[in-house]
């Protein structure tokens, strides 16, 4: 792979030639390179033309690195210690390599960044970070021979219009990098921290929060608890991120999205999250499986009546239907403590689901972990800002005693999913939609 580099007018076009090697090295992949320019619209008042090319070479590897076999040849030089970490953590060889060039090194005087997305959990992540906080949204846009998608960014972008009456500072990147892939989106997860990346030298930067919470950073409610440390999506690229000054940080990674919602609503007066990406700018979609999923649990946490038609859309809904019908359920222990109690009026779908969840809602203790702290989660934060988030968390929920922490980490969801209730509940699941 060949990058090349721009900047002109306050565009950086970014450019990846894919060798024979890499054609063929995608060519059973689900995902392959489609389009071969990246572009970023720099906002006017910023500049980001001094960008230390470590950080060049970072942020073209989030891009193009997963379409790649082995060779990443840039138009630049990087130094030693980041060759050396890529190659160490994600087996590519990068250069050419400058001996001479000394790593970025952590301005003194920096602040943190969070890849703010407007959803809830990227929400509730600013509000446990210094009022320093610089949150980047990347803007995704769709080039002129592409026909729009359904994504949306208007609740997004007024999201950020809230953040800003805060006093607090906001960065809207304009970038079309999701079409480098195909399919289109992110060609990893940690590519939406682009626009940090891009600009950490102009904005000294410190640190890059995302909005992971508990069920992914330990997988709870999936198959079983795994650690993120464990997981190469980590383990491979956070060395990279180290090697330029630019950890990655994970203020809600200890939380469950529980925890999250209720930190986001205690702030909906003055930043509104909205996590579904297809609906309006004060309307979400109504028919994805997040805007199913997150009405439960709003309606449970807040004790308001949930109306029964809202589990129509399950008829209605493709997504839905086929998620619901998935063994386990996308974050299903959240699913079952918001079923647990909701008040609602009778529904076949809503029935068949808290049949379905019963024996997950009796796991261990009742599901009591969902509404406090993993103190694990401090581990994906960095030294400096320990104290400061645990102080934040402590506000709204007390840590985890060793019986929740027992509870975590002997996760396992077969033996759930196994249970007669289990599947009797699935099998009227499957009657009512499929008919």
């Amino acid at each position: 792979m060949k990058i090349r580099k721009t900047i002109e007018s306050g565009c950086l076009v970014l450019r990846g030639e894919p060798s024979e090697e890499d054609i063929r090295f995608t060519e059973t992949r689900s995902a392959k390179q489609d389009r071969r320019e990246a572009r970023f619209w720099i906002p006017s008042e910023i500049s980001a033309g001094d960008l230390h090319p470590d950080l060049f070479g970072l942020l073209s590897i989030l891009i193009y690195g997963p379409f790649s076999r082995r060779q990443i040849e840039f138009d630049w030089s990087v130094t030693s210690a980041f060759h050396e970490t890529v190659k160490r953590s994600f087996r590519r060889h990068v250069g050419p390599v400058d001996p001479l060039l000394s790593p970025r090194q952590c301005p003194s005087d920096g602040v943190e960044a969070l890849a703010f997305s407007g959803g809830v959990d990227s929400v509730a992540t600013l509000m446990l970070l210094p009022r320093s906080t610089i949150s980047i949204f990347l803007n995704r846009r769709s080039p002129s021979e592409y026909p729009g998608g359904l994504y949306s960014a208007e609740a997004a972008l007024r999201s950020c219009r809230d953040v800003l009456n805060t006093a607090r500072k906001v960065v809207v990147v304009d970038t079309d990098l999701e079409h480098v892939r195909d399919p289109v989106g992110f060609p990893v997860d940690w590519a939406n921290a682009a626009g940090a990346v891009l600009l950490a030298d102009a904005l000294s930067l410190t640190s890059i929060s995302f909005g992971m919470i508990q069920e992914s950073a330990f997988s709870l409610g999936r198959d079983r608890y795994s650690d993120l440390a464990s997981r190469s999506i980590y383990s491979a690229w956070a060395p990279i991120f180290d090697v330029v000054a630019l950890p990655i940080s994970l203020p809600s990674s200890g939380l469950s999205e529980v925890v999250t919602s209720l930190v986001s609503s205690f702030f909906s007066r003055d930043v509104r999250a909205q996590s579904c990406v297809r609906g309006t700018e004060s309307i979400p979609c109504g028919y994805c499986f997040k805007c199913f999923r997150k009405s439960i649990l709003d309606a449970k946490l807040s004790g308001d009546v949930l109306p029964a038609k809202h589990f129509d859309i399950a008829f209605t809904s493709k997504e839905v239907k086929r998620r619901l019908l998935e063994v386990p359920i996308h974050h299903e222990n959240v699913l079952a403590w918001s079923l647990s109690g909701l008040k609602c009026d009778p529904h076949p779908v809503l029935e068949a689901l808290q049949e379905k969840t019963h024996p997950i809602l009796q796991h261990g203790r009742g599901l009591r972990y969902l509404e406090k702290f993993y103190p694990r989660g401090l581990n994906y934060v960095p030294a400096h800002l320990r104290e400061h988030v645990h102080a934040k968390i402590g506000m709204f929920v007390p840590d985890a005693d060793e019986g929740d922490i027992c509870d975590i980490q002997n996760w396992e969801i077969s033996a759930l999913t196994e249970a007669s209730e289990y599947q009797q509940g699935q099998e009227v699941l499957l009657q009512l939609l499929s008919s």
